[in-house]
């Protein structure tokens, strides 16, 4: 489907958006999750300056009256279905670290589960340089919370790890979170460029095989 042409450019984030970074939860409310899940498609679909209220009224089933019901525009319902995403996520994450085995493996599924498949999720729809750019604009105290809290899980893992024993972190000279911080932050320079997904996980796996080594405990 050929969408019209939208405004270009993206405009001042609407900081009344009701969309509290600090919490970034999954959104619990069903009305406001449905419109959520009907805007994300949108924007996969048609990136977000082609995106009009209209189409995700349409998509989620819903009047436009009902729509502005639940969101006064479509920044705030691009800064929301941003929080749910990284929410959701981070859900993943925190499941995959919660299951028994090796840190570093843990580690390696949380990513692979929840960070690559998001990656993925942007690079099929064609429009990821865009919707990254209007979650800068957009969404960056979100984008932040994420990942301090992405931060925050691996380093509780790799401290768990370094005090039953099964990591030595002493070894590195560096604190969890500070490895923990590498991890990500390197994560997300893996993405520069034109990255494919398989490059992607290669330049992770070899991060987080160096780092295993690094860290393991020797008798």
């Amino acid at each position: 489907m050929t969408k019209p042409p939208g405004k270009s450019g993206h405009p001042a984030q609407d900081k009344t958006a009701e969309v509290n970074p600090d919490a970034l939860e999954p959104e619990s409310d069903e009305r406001r999750l449905a419109i959520l899940e009907a805007a994300l498609a949108c924007f996969f679909q048609y990136g977000y300056s082609r995106t009009r209220m209209e189409d995700i009224a349409r998509t989620a089933g819903i009047s436009r009256p009902n729509l502005y019901n639940s969101f006064r525009n479509k920044e705030a319902i691009f800064i929301a279905a941003s929080a749910q995403l990284m929410a959701t996520s981070l859900r993943g994450v925190i499941d995959s670290l919660s299951q028994p085995g090796p840190a570093w493996t843990r580690i390696a599924t949380a990513f692979e589960t929840s960070v690559v498949a998001q990656i993925e999720l942007m690079q099929q729809s064609g429009h990821a340089n865009e919707l990254l750019e209007a979650a800068n604009a957009l969404a960056l105290p979100i984008v932040d919370r994420y990942h301090t809290r992405l931060i925050e899980l691996l380093a509780q893992t790799l401290e768990d790890a370094d005090r039953d024993g099964s990591l030595a972190l002493d070894r590195v000279g560096a604190s969890a979170h500070a490895i923990a911080d590498v991890v990500v932050m390197a994560s997300q320079g893996f993405k520069a460029g034109e990255v494919s997904i398989p490059q992607y996980r290669q330049r992770l796996r070899v991060l987080l095989e160096l780092l295993e080594r690094a860290t393991a405990k020797t008798d």
